[in-house]
């Protein structure tokens, strides 16, 4: 079993850390002009929100175990059969066209899989990650 933890890019981790201090500063304002009690929901779900953004940044990994590959980030969880993977291209340009993208760089590969599947994902490791999946998968178009 290999792991390759994501890279993060500073954009993404800045966006990240600012989302999880300012999303409170509402509902602590509301706190001291409102009955408190009627908060509770409201602070529930920004309780909700954060903790999935920072279980993103804290969990956000892809291992590769005989021949699939699970990806992590936070909550969202996945896997796919590498011999099902068709091709693997590089994208570093900020728009990313995939359907899924667990990662935290703008620096990584749209891996394109069964008939119409892909996923944005960015190893820390580029070089690693790719050679590996084509021990196991030789067919896999690199771009």
């Amino acid at each position: 079993m290999t792991v390759f933890r994501s890279a993060k890019s500073t954009a993404t981790m800045i966006i990240m850390w600012v989302l999880v201090i300012a999303l409170p500063i509402p509902i602590i304002f509301a706190a001291f002009q409102e009955e408190q009690g009627t908060l509770i929901i409201p602070m529930v779900i920004v309780l909700l929100i954060e903790a999935f953004f920072i279980s993103m940044v804290l969990d956000t990994k892809y291992t590769v175990d005989g021949e699939i590959l699970f990806y992590r980030s936070g909550p969202i969880r996945g896997k796919i059969d590498i011999s099902k993977i068709r091709k693997i291209e590089e994208n570093n340009s900020f728009v990313k066209y995939s359907t899924l993208k667990p990662g935290l760089s703008n620096r990584g590969f749209v891996i394109h899989f069964n008939t119409f599947d892909d996923i944005f994902i960015s190893p820390d490791n580029k070089e690693a990650f790719v050679k590996l999946l084509l021990q196991i998968n030789p067919g896999i178009q690199v771009c």
